[in-house]
């Protein structure tokens, strides 16, 4: 996410922190209750199934719970807003109303979970999730294919 968000003069720190604690509401739950929420992963089809059995068991879903983390260690409303939303970003590759300075770094988030797609898939989701931050569509691909071709590069050679 650092990465994309570099390529279109966006915040990388406020990416790259989103990215980093993105699932970080996860492993408190799993600390919590590592047999209860060992079954729930297993039982989930979906981030948003699970969500949905988090709440039923726990009473908070992972993304509401890391949000609340990520705000309470200081993050940007920007990250914290990503992580409070990126279920349901990247199951419906559509933004919930949020001011226009908050969505980018959620849009990068549903982009970089593309990153491993083909490239008919990364145009897609270039195309839908762009206009909802307010970025250029075209800047957006160019980006996410080089990152795109970066990683496969890397991965033919080796390196991760």
């Amino acid at each position: 996410m650092g990465r994309l968000a570099n390529k279109l003069a966006l915040d990388a720190w406020a990416a790259h922190s989103a990215g980093l604690f993105e699932e970080c509401g996860k492993a408190v739950l799993f600390r919590h209750a590592p047999d209860h929420y060992r079954s729930m992963l297993r039982a989930a089809s979906s981030d948003t199934e699970l969500a949905s059995l988090e709440h039923a068991g726990f009473g908070v879903s992972h993304d509401a719970l890391g949000a609340a983390l990520c705000e309470s260690w200081g993050l940007g409303a920007a990250a914290v807003t990503s992580v409070r939303h990126h279920v349901v970003a990247l199951a419906t590759h559509q933004l919930p109303e949020l001011p226009i300075t908050r969505r980018s770094i959620c849009t990068l988030s549903v982009l970089g979970n593309t990153l491993d797609a083909r490239d008919d898939a990364l145009d897609e989701v270039a195309r839908v999730m762009a206009p909802q931050a307010d970025l250029d569509a075209g800047l957006v691909l160019r980006a996410l294919r080089q990152i795109h071709e970066q990683l496969a590069s890397a991965t033919a050679n080796g390196r991760d």
